[in-house]
Formats: C-alpha cells, sequence, structure tokens
C-alpha cells in the first residue's frame, strides 16, 4: 500500500522511452502501475488496464479523438491536466478508488458530464472543473475539505452544487461566471472563503448557516466584517453596513448593473481592483476613514464622475 502511495504522476522523457505501449499506442511502465501518456491510435472510447494505479499528468491533455473512458477500479491517482482540453470527452467514471485529482485535471473538458465525486476525494483543487461547459449539476461528498482557486469556474450551465458540512475552504474565483448557478449553501464547517468566489454568478442566491459569513444588504461578508463579494448582481445601488471595515479585492468586480454605492465612515480600506470594470458605476463618494486606496480600484469605469 505505501508504495501505491508514493507513485509519483510526474513523467519524464526516460519514462516514455522505456515505457510499453498498447495496441492503441497508449503508453504504461513497465510494471503497468503508471499510464504516461495516450497515443496517436486511441479511438473515441477507451478502457484503462485493470491494475493501473496512477494516471500521469497530462497523460490524456489535447486528446481530439476521445469520447468516453473507463477507470478502473486500481486508479488511486489522477494527475496535473491528465484530461485537460478533452474537448470531445463526454463520459467518464469516476471510480470509489480514487483519493487525489489533480489540479486542471478537466480543465476545457465542454462536454463532460460528472454527477458525482468520489467519497474517497479530500481535495478539488485549483481549476480541476474550469470551463467544463456542460456541468449541470454535482454533489460533494463528506470526504473534501477544500475547494481550490477557480475549481469550478466558467461552469456556465452549473445550476445545483450540493455541499456537505465537511467543506472548511472554497478557493479564490471557485465560482466565478457560473452564469446558471442558482443556490449554494455555505455550511458551519467553512472557515476561509477566497476573494470574489461569486464573480459573474448573476442568478445565485446565498444562504450561508455559518456565523463565520453572513450575507447583508446582498454582500457576502466574513467574520472580520470584509467585504468579500456582491452576490445581488441585480441591483443598481448598493448599500455597505455599517459594520464593514475593508472592501476586499475585486469585491464588486464587473457589477455592471450598480449605478451608485454608499461606502459607509467604518471603512479603512479599499483594495485592488475593489470596483474594477462596474460599467455604469455613476458616482461614488469616499469617506475621510479611508486611509488606504489599492492599485486599479476604479479601472474600466467609464461612467464614473
Amino acid at each position: 500500500m505505501e508504495q501505491e502511495q508514493n507513485l509519483t504522476t510526474e513523467v519524464t522523457m526516460d519514462d516514455i522511452n522505456n515505457g510499453i505501449a498498447d495496441e492503441n499506442g497508449v503508453i504504461y511502465s513497465k510494471d503497468g502501475k503508471r499510464l504516461l501518456s495516450f497515443g496517436n491510435n486511441i479511438s473515441e472510447t477507451y478502457t484503462i488496464k485493470e491494475g493501473t494505479i496512477v494516471i500521469c499528468d497530462n497523460a490524456f491533455k489535447r486528446s481530439t479523438n476521445l469520447q468516453k473512458i473507463k477507470i478502473p477500479e486500481s486508479i488511486k491517482k489522477i494527475g496535473y491536466s491528465a484530461f485537460k482540453e478533452c474537448y470531445e470527452l463526454q463520459k467518464i467514471n469516476l471510480p470509489n478508488s480514487i483519493t487525489m485529482i489533480g489540479d486542471w485535471c478537466f480543465s476545457c473538458c465542454e462536454k463532460i458530464q460528472i454527477e458525482t465525486i468520489p467519497n474517497s476525494v479530500m481535495t478539488i483543487g485549483d481549476g480541476v472543473f474550469f470551463s467544463c461547459e456542460s456541468l449541470k449539476n454535482i454533489t460533494i461528498p463528506t470526504s473534501v475539505n477544500n475547494i481550490g482557486n477557480s475549481a469550478f469556474a466558467e461552469c456556465k450551465s452549473l445550476k445545483k452544487i450540493s455541499i456537505t458540512g465537511a467543506i472548511k475552504f472554497i478557493g479564490d474565483c471557485a465560482f466565478t461566471d457560473c452564469k446558471s448557478l442558482q443556490q449554494m449553501v455555505i455550511t458551519d464547517s467553512v472557515v476561509s472563503i477566497g476573494r470574489n468566489p461569486f464573480e459573474g454568478c448573476k442568478k445565485i442566491e446565498l444562504i450561508s448557516k455559518s456565523y463565520r459569513f453572513v450575507v447583508k444588504n446582498g454582500l457576502l461578508l466574513d467574520q472580520e466584517n470584509i467585504v468579500i463579494s456582491c452576490i445581488d448582481h441585480k441591483s443598481s445601488r448598493i448599500i455597505i453596513p455599517d459594520t464593514v471595515t475593508v472592501i476586499a479585492n475585486n469585491a464588486f468586480a464587473k457589477c455592471k448593473t450598480m449605478k451608485q454605492i454608499t461606502i459607509p465612515n467604518s471603512v479603512t480600506r479599499i483594495e485592488d481592483c475593489a470596483f474594477c470594470d462596474c460599467g455604469n458605476l455613476l458616482t461614488i463618494s469616499i469617506p475621510n476613514s479611508v486611509t488606504y486606496l489599492g492599485a486599479d480600484v476604479f479601472a474600466e469605469c467609464s461612467k464614473l464622475k
């Protein structure tokens, strides 16, 4: 078991040169435990050999023919960008043997359909499902405690995501531009939410059950009274609660409908790009309490007076 855990997803040229190709040109390590790279003869449907433990980094990256792949129960690790930009990939099974899914693993797989993540996976890394435009519903199991940066960003068809009470961390831009996302619950387990996680989620209704995060006036605030993001993208006028001390990076970025915003005297810092690309913002009053303005706070606010 320990030897299996130590099998790396990284691939060298020596690995490729010493590997063994099957009838489809897919290259495996000599011991058959690691799938190294796909071949030129791979068809629309491919079944990974039983006994394979690791699908290596970039193994099927940009495999233009691949539409369906069957993964055996022996697989424990799927490497970095393993299926990235497999634009025709539609069907893939993720068995409960899998403990690791590498960063950007399925990014830009525009047609892929995955409804359930194995309950053996602990982390959904950076960009794992980035721009998987056909994902509609997905359930995250109790084993997962971390959702990485941009993990579901630009999943434009994603309507519902079920998150269990085990999630502790939600990364930067985790759900950016999920334009169809309608509802998401932040449970008591969440202790940290990254910057601008819901930018462009125009339909979302956010429900927070945690004392660490509150939704006030259409804004997501953390326990330190920092505005993390604007949830209410439909409002033309936004009033920031007088408990707020900091407006975070990109907090209001791309709030296209906002025309007017009121900043209370409690605010002392406005971070980088806080109001970037608010194309209809007409007026804003910065109180004397503000001692710091970050870079590009009002970049691309073309109508601001």
